[in-house]
């Protein structure tokens, strides 16, 4: 069979699938034991594109079940770096291709977190510097497919980060962490400008604490000005600042002054406010 007939083969299965999902039934694709070979990848291909069963004899393979778990890795990955849209992309895309149980309640599971990493990372400044952990942790309690280790240890995740986030009242430099994750979700959605106003708020909750270089006052400066000039609440500044120069130097200038001040690098003190993943065998993540 040539190239061409091959490809026409798999689209004509497809087309069928499409038909009988629109007649209202639930789509198969059946493999006999003895079908040739072409004809058997053909019917492989088609049920994988389709994204429907392929049965042989009694027996029913779900062929997207191994990239199902891939999206779910890739969506863990991105909550890590607090990239709340990718993860919940692909939390999409692996409810879409599984239908394995366990699985589906994983990604129930990383929605409900993803959410609430979300919520402490995007928390109102002014306002109120608490999450209520107690509707997540109920909805964590529903997930019965799932090991109550499992279960337990992101319930335990959850308060943890409550508590961080309660804890900024009472240490700047907790506080200046969080800002500082701000920056950072700037800087991974490619937004570096949007750093700004979340470093100058580090830097402002630090202040007293610091003993600031020329280097990183000037930093500070500019960026107060820059953004002055955004708001019309200033003049053009007489330097020409790139923002996302600026910002990239201001972060890592207030990262060295408190590592010199302080003894800590707001960088590895604001990845307390990410999820630790759970590993199986051990319990912890």
């Amino acid at each position: 069979m040539a190239a061409d007939e091959f490809w026409s083969r798999v689209e004509a299965l497809r087309q069928e699938v499409a038909r009988r999902r629109f007649a209202g039934e639930s789509p198969e694709i059946q493999l006999r034991a003895n079908e040739p070979l072409v004809e058997a990848v053909a019917r492989a291909i088609a049920a994988e594109r389709t994204r429907v069963p392929i049965r042989l004899d009694t027996v029913e393979l779900w062929l997207t079940e191994d990239l199902a778990r891939d999206y779910f890795y890739r969506a863990q990955t991105a909550l890590q770096f607090w990239n709340f849209y990718l993860a919940h992309r692909y939390l999409d895309e692996a409810a879409a291709l599984s239908r394995d149980d366990p699985l589906h309640q994983r990604v129930s599971l990383f929605r409900l977190l993803t959410n609430f990493v979300r919520a402490v990372v995007t928390a109102d400044p002014g306002r109120s510097k608490t999450v209520d952990p107690g509707p997540v942790v109920d909805e964590i309690d529903r997930l019965d497919k799932l090991p109550a280790s499992e279960r337990d240890f992101y319930k335990a995740e959850v308060r943890r980060l409550a508590e961080l986030l309660r804890r900024r009242d009472q240490d700047p430099k907790v506080e200046a962490a969080w800002h500082f994750l701000r920056a950072r979700s700037a800087f991974v959605r490619e937004e570096a400008a949007g750093a700004l106003i979340p470093l100058l708020r580090a830097y402002r909750a630090l202040a007293e604490h610091l003993n600031p270089s020329e280097f990183l006052l000037k930093q500070v400066e500019l960026a107060r000005g820059l953004i002055r000039f955004w708001v019309g609440d200033g003049p053009q500044p007489a330097e020409s600042v790139a923002p996302e120069s600026l910002a990239y130097k201001l972060h890592d200038a207030l990262d060295a002054q408190a590592e010199r001040d302080l003894g800590v690098r707001l960088s590895v003190l604001s990845g307390q406010f990410g999820l630790t993943l759970y590993m199986e065998g051990d319990g912890t993540g």
